[in-house]
């Protein structure tokens, strides 16, 4: 929320509107502070608050971090994929139960574009063309 500096588009994060504001007001009240100075329908970070922000935003980077390494597969196989979203939803998603149920651990990271690839211009990369084995996904 410091971020965004809004309850309602901080709350689009996944809370209601309520619900964040709420959770601001207890952490408020725990801390005996006033985090935030209210300017019509915006929030301000006050100044020594600021320096709060920071540190747990990179208290939340390092916890994220660590949760990371240890969810990858311990022998460093990632897959990285860069697809559409009607491909993931409609051939992909179906696909990786089988995929995982061959290879578990992998990590596996999805990005979605909603912009067709141009090969021409961006040519896909691979360094090992069966890096997973010749039968990756369970299905044909």
């Amino acid at each position: 929320m410091a971020r965004l500096g809004s309850v309602t588009e901080a709350a689009e994060l996944a809370l209601t509107q309520s619900a964040v504001s709420r959770q601001v007001q207890e952490l408020e009240a725990h801390l005996g502070i006033a985090l935030f100075l209210r300017q019509r329908k915006h929030l301000v970070l006050t100044g020594a608050e600021r320096a709060y922000a920071e540190e747990i935003r990179a208290a939340i980077g390092q916890i994220t971090a660590a949760t990371m390494r240890a969810s990858i597969d311990p022998k460093g196989r990632t897959l990285e994929l860069a697809i559409l979203p009607a491909f993931g939803t409609h051939w992909l998603a179906p696909r990786l139960p089988g995929f995982f149920a061959v290879h578990p651990g992998v990590t596996l990271n999805l990005t979605t574009r909603t912009r067709p690839f141009d090969f021409a211009t961006q040519p896909p990369r691979a360094l090992d063309p069966q890096p997973f084995g010749q039968h990756c996904c369970g299905t044909n």
